[in-house]
């Protein structure tokens, strides 16, 4: 993703672009992450303050730069998707390779809609997390990048 679109966008809304704003969008754009994660990596960057990543989630979260998710008790941040403006994910991760893979797919929100009979009911954003490992786990077929689940998936469903 496009930081520096992101930033101009809080710019133009005449938002300060502090270096710790910044630094959280860098580091949520490589992967998402829970605030101990971004704690301890916005520490190792010079941002020792624990209340201003707080104060910059939220402010981010309100401003929908990012959205946040729930895997189990766990809270994760992740950049919110402006290039195909959609706020749909669905996280699948391997604990036998510690594989993960996100998808944004419409095909899902609609699936859900009819599947759920939700008429008139317009949703705007969604997220599923798929935790779990393969059959394969312990065999080379894991290791081999084309015969992992997670690269098909990957192939079959381009972001």
């Amino acid at each position: 993703m496009d930081i520096e679109k992101l930033l101009i966008t809080l710019k133009n809304k005449k938002y300060r672009i502090t270096k710790a704003r910044k630094d959280i969008l860098t580091l949520l754009n490589h992967k998402a992450m829970t605030v101990n994660d971004l704690e301890k990596e916005m520490k190792s960057l010079g941002h020792p303050n624990v209340q201003t990543i707080y104060n910059n989630l939220n402010f981010l979260e309100t401003e929908q730069i990012i959205i946040t998710t729930l895997d189990g008790h766990l809270k994760y941040y992740h950049l919110y998707d402006q290039d195909h403006d959609v706020k749909t994910k669905v996280h699948i991760s391997c604990h036998a390779t510690n594989a993960d893979l996100e998808l944004v797919e419409q095909k899902v929100i609609a699936t859900l809609e009819q599947t759920l009979g939700l008429k008139n009911f317009n949703i705007d954003s969604l997220d599923i997390r798929i935790n779990g490992e393969c059959e394969h786990k312990d065999e080379p077929y894991c290791e081999e990048q084309k015969t992992c689940m997670l690269k098909q998936i990957e192939e079959e469903f381009t972001i």
